[in-house]
């Protein structure tokens, strides 16, 4: 399993999946905080790409600090989908089925949630204390108890979504 995780900076590579691996084998199946890996390589934009998480016991991507790319990911029966506390981000093309929580959006702003298909799921896409965010062409079904929620958060703009 290879994650693209890397910042733009003078880190490689490899020294990050060294890393990556090493928080990954830390947390037991539960994918890594990327905050821990932002402290240890000093990464203020991060990228997952093209990855694909199962059977996790906690969240598969969990990003609580700098800026953030998450695409085209594959995330099936784990606890939690996406946790992003982070302003700038992209959640774009993810496939999120069979877990608690979808994407889960909080403290963020000016990011955007785009063509995600999120289904089987306790709870859909969860927008908190998040402003100026585009959420649009998301596929949520099989939602328990909501599809999309909004909780104290402003100027949004939400469109073509399902």
């Amino acid at each position: 399993m290879t994650h693209q995780i890397y910042n733009k900076s003078t880190t490689t590579r490899k020294d990050v999946r060294k890393q990556v691996q090493a928080l990954y084998n830390k947390h037991h199946r539960v994918l890594i905080k990327i905050s821990e890996l932002s402290k240890l390589l000093g990464v203020t934009d991060i990228t997952i790409k093209n990855s694909e998480f199962t059977n996790n016991i906690g969240t598969a991507i969990k990003i609580n600090s700098g800026r953030c790319t998450i695409l085209k990911n594959k995330m099936y029966s784990n606890k939690n989908g996406i946790w992003v506390s982070s302003s700038d981000a992209i959640i774009k093309q993810n496939v999120i089925d069979n877990s608690d929580q979808g994407i889960i959006l909080m403290n963020s702003n000016y990011g955007s949630i785009d063509s995600n298909n999120v289904t089987n799921t306790t709870k859909g896409v969860q927008i908190s204390n998040s402003n100026y965010n585009n959420i649009t062409n998301n596929l949520i079904l099989y939602s328990k108890e909501f599809g999309l929620q909004l909780m104290s958060s402003f100027n949004n703009q939400i469109s073509h979504n399902v």
